[in-house]
């Protein structure tokens, strides 16, 4: 059985934290977010790297392999423009956790 974590929008969220067995839901709004399939993707036109924060171990093999690419501390902490789609691939393949996929764009 699902939980939920209700709040209203006007209340301030701590973004995150990532509770992949809740489903938080906007009582504005009604809408579900799904926290274990969350997905965030950064694109550079030829490839796209898709990031699961639930996956994540936290290793720091990303942030150690391209510390101009990763960096925790800044938004959005993927600067993908700051490495070769080629240097990406090659470190995503290295992500531990699988946290870090990438794909193909289609040209």
């Amino acid at each position: 059985m699902a939980k939920y974590v209700e709040f209203k929008s006007s209340l301030p969220l701590a973004k995150h934290i990532i509770l992949p067995h809740i489903e938080l839901r906007n009582l504005t709004t009604h809408k579900f977010f799904d926290m274990a399939n969350l997905k965030k993707e950064y694109s550079n036109g030829v490839i796209t790297v898709v990031w699961q924060p639930t996956k994540c171990t936290h290793a720091g093999v990303c942030v150690h392999t391209l510390p101009k690419v990763y960096n925790p501390k800044a938004k959005p902490w993927i600067a993908i423009e700051n490495a070769s789609s080629e240097a990406l691939r090659n470190q995503v393949n290295k992500c531990p956790s699988g946290a870090l996929s990438f794909y193909e764009n289609k040209e």
